[in-house]
């Protein structure tokens, strides 16, 4: 029989991992009394293995080796025992490593890069295991009610957001639009004509918008999802994603995310633009074509702190750069940041150089 020692400590993802690198047919948590609602989370992933907890103080050494030798001796002398030491504090590390070496025991380090530190050899190697994006929101005590995946779009509507940024870019017209349209959606029929004060106006019918311009410049837009893509931001999404996908074949990504309240399943708590996890860590993408807010940064910020923890991370990709005030706020608050125009409108990135930075904030990235 297979037993698994592990430490629980403020982050119970490296928990996760270890057993499910190594599928022990028993689980010893070593837990203390600030453990809280995260050990809760933990067990209702971990409910198809058998768990023992143990709880000592964060600080007594003394117990958490008087601990590990108790589990120990309660072990046949044919079962394999190994360590997890990389929950609790250092305390409890010390302790547990020093009974792993007296016992002659074998034990693991998950550490940053997602790689697994053997002990007492200390020869390292890749994690097996790949952590699935509902796992890691239970882990958090979250769900997910609705998401939406690149398959899900075809290449009518690629194209379609291909337009939509070229569009938005000649000049306010696209702006014009789009708020005209935020003003007046509850009155709005479909299909339907709607005409702007300066002569502007749209044909409207599932599947097809017609943009006529004061100048008598007729634009066609023919999707099936043109409604969402050209007045709810979703080109810009659907174009941040595709251009993501390029960086990791293995990765899951995953846009729209729609994530309940706990108390009403039913009601929309936060919305994710786009969520890659890759290398059993997440990264929250918040996607915005047009004016960053000082809301959108609090936003993000919210919803790595709540919904991601020290596996993640959270980048605004933006067409146009943000105020430099947003820009500093981001930097102190951990937020990478990308764009495609400058302040200047001159300076113009591609989105190849999105790759480059997400490479850069996924070194960062701690299990």
């Amino acid at each position: 029989m297979k037993h698994q020692i592990a430490l629980v400590g403020g982050q119970t993802l490296p928990i996760f991992l270890g057993v499910k690198e190594f599928n022990p047919d028993v689980l010893h948590l070593i837990v203390t009394s600030e453990s809280g609602d995260k050990l809760y989370y933990l067990l209702e992933a971990l409910k198809d293995c058998k768990v023992k907890q143990h709880f000592c103080g964060a600080y007594d050494v003394a117990g958490v080796g008087e601990i590990c030798k108790q589990i120990i001796a309660g072990c046949a002398p044919e079962d394999e025992i190994s360590f997890n030491l990389t929950g609790g504090t250092k305390l409890m590390l010390i302790a547990a490593q020093t009974v792993l070496i007296e016992k002659g025991l074998k034990g693991f380090y998950l550490n940053i890069g997602n790689m697994l530190t053997e002990i007492p050899s200390y020869s390292q190697r890749e994690l097996k295991y790949q952590t699935s994006t509902s796992d890691f929101f239970t882990l958090s005590g979250h769900a997910i009610s609705s998401f939406r995946i690149l398959k899900d779009y075809s290449e009518e509507d690629l194209a379609v957001a291909k337009a939509i940024q070229h569009y938005s870019g000649e000049s306010n017209e696209y702006s014009l639009l789009t708020a005209h349209y935020r003003d007046h959606i509850k009155s709005m029929k479909k299909p339907c004509r709607e005409v702007l004060s300066n002569g502007m106006f749209w044909d409207w019918s599932e599947g097809k918008l017609v943009v006529t311009s004061k100048d008598g410049i007729i634009r066609k837009f023919i999707s099936p999802m043109v409604k969402e893509l050209f007045f709810y931001g979703g080109w810009w999404e659907l174009l941040v994603a595709t251009s993501v996908s390029d960086w990791d074949a293995t990765q899951e990504i995953l846009m729209q995310v729609i994530l309940p309240f706990k108390a009403d399943s039913k009601q929309p708590k936060n919305e994710i633009d786009v969520l890659v996890n890759r290398n059993n860590k997440l990264i929250f993408i918040e996607c915005k074509s047009g004016i960053v807010l000082q809301t959108d940064i609090n936003k993000i910020k919210s919803i790595r702190d709540t919904f991601g923890g020290n596996a993640s991370k959270s980048i605004l990709v933006s067409q146009y750069q943000p105020k430099a005030t947003l820009m500093e706020k981001c930097k102190e608050l951990g937020i990478g940041v990308f764009y495609l125009i400058g302040e200047d409108g001159k300076t113009v990135k591609t989105f190849d150089k999105l790759i480059v930075d997400l490479r850069k904030l996924d070194v960062q990235l701690a299990i």
